[in-house]
């Protein structure tokens, strides 16, 4: 099979990560995307307990075919890395292709990640990019992966919705329900009322 990978600490999931997934399914046929929360970053501290973070995800693509959520990273211990995640998935699924789902962002970010030659080995990487986006140097970067680690790079575009998870926690702490309002077209109407009932962010 053909999988995707979004990984993030999805506090909470909005629509951005959903466009994400959504545009590399259909550019590259792929035959789902899995929504793979980390447990233990190792850039991030002081997150939401996972239970509620995969709750979430599990709301959020539940009705949407060839989304699917996966625990593999949460269910590890200490730091994970994601190229320890894509070496442990081919290994136990050696017949699965993996594309790795990126912002623009991480994409000038990676070779400072954890043995990033491993993660072009076991994976190919799919970048979002976003309409502004400075063609130039994404291409730049891109070539340089490609002769440094022969890396499998493509580069995607989508409609970006400018949302973050950040806003989004800001404004439900805020208790302010327009601010509230104003967020909650960013994420489905599912994922909202469950932080409103477990009374997460404030």
């Amino acid at each position: 099979m053909k999988k995707g990978i979004l990984g993030g600490t999805f506090s909470p999931v909005h629509k951005g990560h959903i466009s994400m997934a959504g545009c590399a399914m259909e550019e590259l046929g792929l035959d789902c995307v899995l929504f793979m929360p980390t447990g233990n970053p190792p850039h991030k501290s002081d997150i939401l307990d996972i239970g509620h973070r995969l709750n979430m995800l599990r709301l959020c693509v539940q009705d949407v075919p060839g989304f699917e959520v996966s625990d593999f990273e949460s269910k590890r211990s200490g730091i994970i890395y994601t190229a320890d995640t894509l070496r442990l998935l081919k290994d136990m699924y050696p017949d699965d292709d993996y594309t790795f789902i990126i912002g623009g962002d991480s994409f000038f970010n990676i070779t400072s990640w954890h043995t990033p030659e491993k993660i072009f080995e076991y994976a190919q990487i799919a970048v979002c990019i976003r309409g502004d986006a400075d063609n130039k140097k994404m291409l730049a970067q891109k070539e340089m992966l490609e002769n440094k680690y022969d890396a499998n790079i493509k580069l995607l575009h989508f409609k970006p919705v400018d949302i973050s998870s950040n806003e989004i926690r800001r404004a439900v702490k805020s208790g302010n329900e327009n601010e509230i309002s104003r967020v909650s077209r960013y994420m489905p109407a599912k994922v909202l009322e469950y932080i409103k009932k477990e009374g997460l962010y404030l």
